[in-house]
């Protein structure tokens, strides 16, 4: 399995499970759709970790990640204005994917005094609850400083069941910890996976997650 399949694989869970979040009423189908999507996050947070390890111009791919955190939060923001609702740092994956990344950086770089960058990172996610916390970062540093999948498989497990059983560490998680556990089981994908790079259109990837975002949160004020 190479890394296009993987990605194809992620944003398709994560839309299945964002229509759940926003379109399904139904609580049997809500349910279905929601199992479906908790295969999203491990893969992309084990996709960032490839893109850390393999990226070419790792800054590059840092300023990308960045700006398009931004753009979907100002998104969010104009959400936040027309509705009334408080939507900053709840719903954008894009964070916790950033600052996962920025700390595989600044704790992989040979430059000591950066390693204490990671200090405000830990903090601010500490401070603000956006999605998955400390879990994410977690995660991400798993998959990007272990090499073997066998030993990733393993702390995927033991971090997933601990953190999970926590309320103080992720209320997201601990509200629904039984459903959470469908997340284990992309751990065969982690064994099936290549490490290939295909060919393949990388701003498609950024691009659909704040388009499909506006269209079904767009459908779910349409349809009420």
């Amino acid at each position: 399995m190479n890394r296009a399949i993987l990605k194809w694989i992620g944003i398709l869970t994560m839309t299945i499970d964002h229509i759940g979040l926003y379109l399904i009423e139904d609580p049997n189908w809500n349910l279905a759709f929601r199992l479906i999507g908790r295969f999203a996050f491990p893969i992309f947070a084990f996709l960032i970790a490839e893109g850390f390890l393999k990226s070419k111009h790792l800054k590059h791919y840092w300023i990308r990640l960045f700006s398009f955190t931004i753009l979907v939060e100002l998104l969010f923001l104009l959400y936040g204005l027309s509705t009334g609702e408080v939507a900053l740092f709840k719903s954008n994956v894009f964070i916790v994917l950033l600052l996962g990344l920025s700390l595989l950086m600044v704790l992989k770089s040979s430059v000591e005094w950066h390693h204490l960058l990671a200090i405000p990172i830990l903090v601010f996610s500490a401070i603000v609850q956006y999605p998955y916390t400390v879990y994410g970062l977690l995660l991400i540093l798993i998959f990007g400083f272990v090499h073997k999948t066998w030993m990733k498989a393993i702390l995927f497990v033991l971090i997933h069941l601990l953190l999970i059983q926590i309320p103080s560490v992720n209320d997201s998680l601990y509200l629904y910890p039984w459903q959470q556990q469908f997340a284990l089981l992309f751990i065969p994908l982690m064994f099936l996976y290549n490490g290939n790079k295909t060919k393949e259109n990388k701003w498609f990837f950024y691009w659909y997650y704040p388009i499909h975002m506006i269209v079904i949160i767009g459908l779910s004020h349409l349809l009420k």
